[in-house]
Order: C-alpha cells, then structure tokens, then sequence
C-alpha cells in the first residue's frame, strides 16, 4: 500500500517528493517568525521573516549550520535565549515576551514560544521556534498609558528611543519641539542623540537647562535601559530664572556701591562665648576703608589681632 498521510478518518495522498520546498514556501509566507536549532543552538531551520528580523535586531545575515546564540549581539537577549531553549531542551514549553535587539538599530516586542523537538522514541532533539512580533501594539499601549499619566501635566514629558527617535511627547513640549527641529516619530537633532548613546549605557541620569525664546526649561534625562526608552521630565524654571537674574543684577549694583562710595564700609561677622560678643572678623572691606583706616588685607582676620586692646578701648563695639 502506498503511504498516506492520515487526519482523523480522512486519507490523503501520498505526500509530493517536493514537500520540504513546499513547506519552506508556506512558512516563509507566514507572519509568524519561524526557526529551529538543534541541542547545540545551530540553526536547522528558519524563515525568511526570522532572517530579517535577526537583520534588522543585529545587523546579521543568519546561515543554517551557525550557532543562534553568536550572532545575538546584546548579551541580555543572549542571555534570554539561551534560558528559554534550555528550558525547551530540558522538555519545557514557554510562551516569553520582552524587548529585542541592539539600541542603535531596531527593538522590536517580541512574543516568543519555544517548543521542543522529539525524535520518534521521545528524546528532545532539538527547539522549534514561533515568533510574533508584537512591536505596533507593545508601543501603542505604552503610547496610551504615557499619554494618561502625562497629557494634562503642565510640565515637559516625552519619551525618546534609545536609536533617538521621539516616541512620545505631551502638549506641554511644544516649545521643545520647536527647538529641537521634529515633531513625535522624527530623530532628535545630532547632540541629543550623541547624549543620550553616551549616557544610556550606564543608566545614569543627566540634566540641561535650555532657553527657548523667552521661555526656561530644566530638563531630566532619564534612561531606561530594560524598556529601551528615554524618558524626559521638563520643568518650566522661567519664573526662577527671572528672579535669580534680578538677584544677581542686585548683587551687581550693590557691589558698584561698595566699590565705589567714598565711605568706609566693613562687613564682619560677630563672635560669641557664652551669648556673649567677644569679637569679629572682617569678611570684606571696601577701598576707602583701608584708605581711611590704613589697613591692609584684613579680610578673614580677627579685628582683636588688627587693633590689639579695641575691646578694652571700645566696648561699645561689642
């Protein structure tokens, strides 16, 4: 008798010397990301939408033959597959879901389900692989969640790809967009994206304040390395800079007075013993106190070692 394959009570003819092609042509067809390998991590199989994304992730060309794990260049996914197919070797199914990829290129949201390979006796010989990429509706809930929290903040937030492409920004960024030159989806401008590779690596946060027209910001940025993102905390310090300027210009005017009155003027600081004034120093002097006095270099000094006995001679200095 011929041989048949067999599904339920139905016979089928005997399968075309031409399945494996056939086979290789419906998955790759498939929108699925489809691979094998064996105990050793080597590819025995993959599709062509699996090759591309390995492209895409890594900047890879993937051979049959080669070893999964090698040309995985973020040592977390590499770490992450090779848990997974382990678990699979060991006769385990898993369904996983995270962030692949390096940051410069593509990270996609993967949801992954590893299935072991059993030969006819029953021994796990090898993974089967079956991937989707869940990327559009990762960012897209990640998008509604941000846009919750933040769009009635009436401070700067906006979240940018760790590749510089802004993900995310509240009405509040507006005067920021306009700085930077893009709109949500575009790549920030060559210096924030040479910050933020420099910076995400190590996670650590850093700050900038910028000018925008009239306006003042104080920018945090932070990166979170585990979602692939950068986020950015804005607040609008317009108010405090006007008020720091009008300080200092304050200071300004009041140092042009103390240079520049003909009287002698002594800024001390008064010591105490017991609640009691016992002496001071002179913190700062004008010129024409040393004129009018005749003393020199007196800042930081006491007024007891300047004019030995002016407590006894002038108490009421104290």
């Amino acid at each position: 008798m011929d041989s048949a394959f067999v599904t339920g009570d139905s016979r089928l003819p005997s399968p075309p010397s031409d399945l494996p092609a056939i086979l290789q042509c419906i998955i790759d067809q498939s929108q699925a990301l489809i691979f094998s390998v064996d105990k050793s991590y080597r590819y025995t199989s993959f599709n062509q939408g699996h090759a591309a994304v390995m492209k895409a992730l890594y900047g890879v060309d993937i051979e049959l033959g080669h070893i999964l794990l090698e040309y995985m260049t973020v040592s977390e996914d590499r770490l992450e597959a090779k848990r997974n197919l382990d678990r699979a070797l060991a006769g385990e199914a898993s369904v996983e879901s995270s962030y692949s990829g390096e940051d410069k290129r593509t990270r996609s949201y993967l949801e992954v389900a590893h299935h072991p390979v059993r030969s006819n006796d029953g021994q796990v010989t090898g993974v089967a692989v079956i991937a989707k990429d869940m990327t559009a509706l990762k960012l897209a809930e990640e998008k509604m969640v941000m846009a919750t929290g933040t769009s009635e903040n009436p401070n700067p937030v906006a979240r940018i790809q760790a590749n510089g492409i802004l993900f995310y920004a509240n009405d509040a960024c507006l005067p920021l967009l306009t700085y930077w030159g893009c709109q949500v989806g575009q790549p920030l401008a060559e210096k924030y994206c040479e910050d933020i590779y420099s910076h995400y690596a190590d996670g650590k946060n850093w700050d900038e304040e910028v000018v925008v027209q009239d306006q003042s910001f104080l920018l945090q940025w932070v990166p979170v390395p585990e979602t692939g993102y950068v986020n950015l905390y804005g607040k609008d310090v317009t108010r405090r800079k006007q008020a720091e300027d009008a300080l200092r210009k304050s200071e300004e005017h009041y140092r042009w007075l103390f240079e520049h009155v003909r009287h002698g003027y002594a800024n001390c600081e008064m010591l105490f013993e017991n609640d009691q004034p016992q002496d001071f120093i002179y913190l700062e002097v004008n010129s024409a106190f040393e004129r009018i006095t005749g003393l020199k270099g007196v800042e930081g000094k006491r007024v007891s070692q300047l004019i030995p006995g002016i407590q006894e001679d002038n108490p009421e200095l104290f």
